[in-house]
């Protein structure tokens, strides 16, 4: 989306059940009108502000990290996903979704969810994969979904 108006990014806040929409002040409100509409930042960064994540990491920020190996570990990351359009064994950057990374350990429907995904960053012959332990639906319809 190329541009937000300050009813979407409350629409958005209704519509995504684990955001607290108490932490959205008309201050707060303002700033991200202003750095989503400039593209300083993403809609994932503002929902991720709002929401209780841990260790939270974009696809794209990932995938443009110089220090990947650095994520292959035991820790748990959370990122927030679409299915990929081209490939439903792949995970899209909802806020770039020329941004994919591949995903194990679980089957997910091929739909237009948003997505948060809980797992751990792992690599194999193919490259980088998100094992995934934990899947929920943030919204449902999201790709379709008419801002």
């Amino acid at each position: 989306m190329s541009s937000y108006t300050h009813k979407d990014i409350l629409a958005i806040t209704k519509l995504i059940p684990n955001i607290n929409q108490d932490a959205l002040t008309n201050d707060k409100l303002e700033y991200w009108y202003n750095q989503l509409n400039t593209q300083q930042k993403t809609i994932t960064e503002f929902i991720n502000t709002f929401t209780p994540y841990k260790n939270y990491i974009d696809i794209s920020s990932f995938l443009t990290s110089d220090n990947k190996d650095g994520y292959v570990n035991e820790t748990l990351y959370t990122i927030n996903a679409i299915i990929s359009d081209n490939d439903n064994l792949k995970l899209s950057d909802p806020s770039n979704n020329n941004y994919s990374l591949r995903y194990k350990n679980i089957t997910l429907s091929d739909n237009n969810d948003l997505l948060q995904i809980l797992g751990t960053i792992k690599k194999d012959n193919l490259g980088y994969y998100i094992n995934i332990n934990e899947a929920t639906t943030l919204m449902a319809d999201w790709k379709n979904f008419d801002f």
